[in-house]
């Protein structure tokens, strides 16, 4: 069963609420403010990993085509000298 965001932070605050006061009254609900921080916090923890998601897959995609270039800047030279030099000049660069 999946729980929403909401529901999530409704159980923490009434299990905090609950411990708080003693374990009195299990009825009482928390605060909208402490509600909408909770959801607040959540919502900023998903964004920062997206964030960092997003960033990783931009890095590794860069690096891809840097070694694509690389290898086509190797095709260039190669093809720009006679068969008998191609490894001496595929080595020097």
């Amino acid at each position: 069963m999946t729980s929403t965001t909401y529901q999530t932070c409704l159980a923490s605050l009434t299990l905090t609420d609950s411990n708080t006061n003693g374990g009195g009254d299990a009825s009482s609900s928390p605060t909208t403010e402490a509600l909408l921080e909770c959801i607040s916090n959540t919502f900023d923890t998903t964004h920062q990993n997206t964030n960092a998601s997003i960033d990783t897959f931009f890095l590794l995609y860069a690096a891809s085509l840097i070694f694509f270039m690389q290898t086509g800047f190797a095709m260039i030279c190669a093809g720009c000298v006679r068969i008998n030099n191609v490894q001496n000049t595929l080595l020097k660069n």
